[in-house]
């Protein structure tokens, strides 16, 4: 049986109109899709483990990046399919897992995809399916959620404009799997699962949610003549060719920042350094 999970509040409320024309979209290919609805991340959790309970045979995910990560949380391990519906603000995993952002395209995925396992990202804060992010990345991801005048893109550049004015660097120290050490000071640490922050922001471009690594971007402290050439790089999804960034590619990573920093999985800020990130392959089957 096909079931669809869906937070309403995704986008805005963008979800909730995106869950009814989802459900109408499957009526019309005579399916009947038993519906849960969801209004918090915790929520979300919960329902996908009711949902989860009942041994579906595919689940159609609506809602952001957020609900993709809960859901993903819960499905991570039982080859249960997904298929993501990007219904959310930024929609960075459907850009970093190139999929429609059209609902109906999305369900022809049922018919004309393929199911993959792509890797699902853990940290001692829970998991994470595209970017995560230390320092200046979640101070923008935190900042951007509290403004209420802009939304979406404008209210990222907007946020980056101001937190890169202020923001001080810091001592970070990265151990890999392989016991290699980077270290130095830096504005931020991403790490992708997936290539794109929402809106398309490509920063790790290259990154590939099936490929069993996690790569990592460090963008090191900045002298003030570079800021704009850096933030042009990285709305245009170049970062990674600026001469103060560092790539790594890794199975695992101890980031460990002095002094501590916020840390964002998937947009939202969930815990703090030092942190460790792992992959797990393959873990989760998604349409594509």
């Amino acid at each position: 049986m096909v079931h669809v999970l869906c937070n309403v509040l995704s986008g805005g409320g963008r979800a909730s109109r995106v869950l009814a024309t989802v459900v109408e979209l499957l009526k019309e290919r005579g399916v009947s899709p038993r519906v849960r609805v969801a209004v918090t991340m915790a929520d979300c959790r919960a329902e996908a483990q009711a949902t989860r309970d009942e041994d579906p045979t595919t689940v159609v995910v609506v809602g952001g990046d957020g609900t993709f990560r809960e859901a993903g949380h819960v499905f991570a391990g039982t080859g249960i399919p997904l298929l993501f519906v990007p219904a959310g603000t930024g929609n960075g995993l459907a850009y970093s897992l190139r999929l429609p952002l059209v609902p109906e395209r999305c369900l022809d995925l049922l018919d004309t995809g393929q199911v993959r396992r792509m890797d699902v990202a853990q940290t001692g804060a829970g998991p994470f399916l595209n970017v995560a992010g230390v320092g200046l990345d979640a101070e923008v991801a935190e900042r951007a959620k509290r403004l209420q005048y802009i939304k979406g893109l404008p209210a990222y550049v907007v946020t980056v404009l101001e937190e890169l004015h202020d923001f001080l660097p810091f001592e970070y120290s990265i151990r890999t799997d392989e016991n290699y050490v980077m270290q130095g000071k830096a504005i931020l640490v991403a790490v992708g699962n997936g290539s794109c922050y929402g809106k398309n922001i490509g920063i790790v471009p290259g990154a590939e949610a099936f490929d069993g690594c996690l790569d990592l971007c460090v963008l090191e402290q900045l002298k003030p003549l570079e800021l704009s050439t850096v933030i042009g790089m990285l709305m245009t999804g170049r970062l990674h060719q600026h001469p103060r960034v560092k790539r790594l590619r890794v199975k695992k990573a101890e980031i460990s920042t002095d002094p501590p920093h916020l840390v964002h999985l998937d947009g939202d800020v969930m815990t703090s350094t030092p942190v460790t990130v792992e992959v797990w392959p393959g873990a989760l089957s998604v349409f594509v």
